[in-house]
């Protein structure tokens, strides 16, 4: 899933496959030594273009390598419509914004929160009944499970 109907490069991590996915950066930020890859040309498309109108959505896991903010663009009217519980891993955008004591994107806190009015929880902290996170918590959480619910 992505934001965009297109074809696109998979980039196969041979060698360590749980990192392979569309953003060549996620893998290689890892410095990983050796590192052995096949390209793919994969066809992307949006979750809101396959999913038929009058399906109610009630929950979404995403676990997208790095791209999880194109797949939660290109399922915003879903989103927005049917505010499903979402379970998604973030991690670390790049090493700049790490450096500055951001570890996840803050784009994702905008869309999920601000655009789409769900709340985002660090997963365990959910379960235990615990607050939302605000923005700047979530930025600097060093949390890597997440759960976005109405």
């Amino acid at each position: 899933m992505s934001d965009s109907e297109a074809e696109t490069t998979f980039w196969y991590v041979v060698n360590s496959p749980a990192l392979s996915n569309l953003d060549k950066s996620c893998w290689e930020s890892h410095h990983m030594p050796n590192t052995l890859t096949e390209t793919i040309t994969v066809k992307t498309q949006r979750l809101d273009n396959i999913l038929k109108p009058d399906l109610k959505i009630h929950f979404i896991k995403v676990d997208a390598e790095g791209v999880e903010l194109q797949v939660f663009r290109g399922a915003i009217q879903t989103l927005k419509t049917h505010k499903p519980y979402i379970v998604f891993e973030s991690g670390l955008i790049d090493a700049q914004e790490w450096q500055d004591g951001k570890w996840h994107d803050g784009r994702i806190y905008d869309l999920l929160v601000n655009e789409c009015g769900l709340q985002i929880f660090k997963l365990r902290s959910c379960l235990e009944g615990l607050a939302p996170l605000s923005r700047d918590e979530f930025l600097k959480s060093s949390a890597w499970n997440f759960i976005a619910s109405p």
